[in-house]
């Protein structure tokens, strides 16, 4: 299928040994799945995309309230405006961004795909950042106009990735375990761990509330950064594939095959390895291969065969 990590993708493959995933127990779906580096990255990843976008929506209010010092109304409104355009926006400019490069079928698309995902989500985090540390509310909403445009514009590919990283009948189990990932560590993650942090700020520290606030809102921001490392994981696994089929393709004849090693070739390089000869093991393959160019020498008038 679809996907660059085709190494971790065929040997979760063969092990299904022409097996429905329904047949193996959770576990095994559950350490196969895990072999693909480019499910558990992004996985991760996208866990901490909605982390952070779980956490604005349900502290950002307040925030803008208490430590902003903005009216009810007008918060309301400015970040239901936000939270309802940015995202969507980018999910339909990224979904087409993404297509018109191509798409992220085959290995290089797949590594074109992660280069851009990584360049959304370093513009996402520069963007972030600066949010909690700024009290003026337009510049504060523009700045997670646009972490939640360049958030949004991951999330297609990105799905799409996770999916294709793993054999197709392993798919449903997959998407169920990203699904719990996202649930426990963003959707969930989100609304209580910023609670915590502030809690414990409160505790052990003597400052306001507002400035409590405003740290639980840059821990939020924050945790965007968590999201650019697994994303750039992600480019060095494409990048990796690709540079292993490139080297693959060097060896190819005109015709496109493999290259198979004749018998003078697998002697000398024996020889310089110190095997013997006679106990360097030949396959139908190679020998079928020597006699076919011994034959073909042979019609040309270079050579005789044996």
């Amino acid at each position: 299928d679809g996907c660059g990590a085709r190494e971790e993708y065929y040997a979760a493959d063969a092990e299904l040994g022409g097996k429905s995933a329904e047949d193996l127990p959770v576990t095994k779906q559950l350490r196969l799945i895990m072999r693909s580096k480019v499910y558990v990255f992004l996985t991760l990843a996208l866990s901490a995309l909605y982390f952070v976008v779980t956490g604005i929506q349900f502290w950002i209010t307040d925030y803008l309230i208490n430590c902003v010092d903005e009216p009810m109304s007008v918060v309301v409104t400015a970040f239901s405006l936000t939270a309802v355009t940015g995202p969507t926006i980018g999910v339909v400019l990224g979904g087409m961004f993404i297509d018109k490069l191509g798409g992220y079928r085959g290995v290089q698309g797949m590594a074109v795909t992660a280069k851009c995902l990584t360049c959304f989500a370093a513009l996402a985090v520069g963007f972030a950042c600066p949010a909690g540390f700024y009290k003026n509310l337009m510049f504060i909403i523009v700045l997670i106009w646009l972490v939640l445009f360049f958030g949004g514009a991951i999330i297609p590919a990105a799905t799409g990735l996770i999916l294709a990283s793993v054999p197709t009948s392993l798919r449903p189990f997959s998407c169920a375990m990203s699904m719990l990932t996202y649930n426990v560590l963003g959707y969930a993650g989100g609304t209580i761990l910023p609670g915590v942090f502030m809690s414990f700020l409160e505790s052990h520290t003597d400052k306001s509330q507002e400035i409590i606030l405003a740290w639980g809102m840059r821990f939020i921001f924050g945790t965007a950064g968590w999201g650019l490392f697994f994303v750039a994981l992600t480019t060095i696994v494409a990048e990796r594939q690709l540079r292993k089929q490139l080297e693959a393709e060097k060896s190819e004849d005109g015709s496109g095959r493999q290259r198979t090693e004749t018998m003078s070739e697998i002697f000398e390089r024996t020889e310089k390895e110190g095997v013997a000869p006679d106990l360097v093991p030949v396959s139908r393959k190679q020998i079928a291969y020597e006699t076919s160019r011994s034959y073909s020498l042979s019609a040309r008038g270079q050579a005789q065969p044996c």
